[in-house]
């Protein structure tokens, strides 16, 4: 019997107060449940990059990516969000070519990032999406739209300078 999957998009990027995290945001497709993964500040940034369509001076390595993707004819079935273990998520990018799918092994944030470039549809498995998520109200929308707004207006502001390479 084929694992039931729940359809999520990404509703938004927002900073976790207590932590000061970055948590990526996924709506269920009509209804108001939503369940959020902590991710790192660059992968935050790639799908902020990605939803709002910034383009870098140069590609980042999900830009790559989706171009290789695309010169090589392969197409991203989907993403799939499979489970949660000892508070990490894991996740698998379905990838297919000439009707051979392959399912690789990813983090969720770079399979979120690629499905965004992509186009392609993302889901979560229903029964951790049944455990892990969360509903929201109208005034968490509103508060989700705000911290996003902040997120985006900080990355549209980096520079390279901002950053300390080792």
């Amino acid at each position: 019997m084929a694992t039931e999957l729940v359809e999520v998009r990404v509703l938004g990027i927002t900073i976790d107060p207590t932590n000061n995290q970055t948590v990526v945001v996924l709506k269920e497709i009509d209804s108001d449940r939503v369940l959020p993964i902590w991710v790192g500040p660059f992968e935050a940034g790639a799908i902020a990059m990605a939803i709002e369509k910034i383009k870098p001076p140069r590609p980042i390595a999900y830009d790559l990516i989706s171009d290789i993707i695309q010169i090589f004819n392969l197409n991203v079935v989907k993403v799939i969000i499979e489970s949660l273990k000892d508070g990490v998520f894991y996740a698998q990018l379905v990838v297919s070519q000439g009707g051979k799918e392959e399912y690789l092994d990813c983090r969720p944030s770079d399979s979120i990032a690629i499905a965004v470039r992509v186009f392609a549809p993302i889901y979560v498995k229903r029964d951790l999406f049944e455990t892990s998520s969360v509903s929201f109200t109208k005034k968490d929308i509103n508060d989700e739209e705000e911290e996003t707004k902040k997120f985006k207006d900080f990355i549209k502001n980096l520079k390279p300078s901002d950053f300390k390479w080792h």
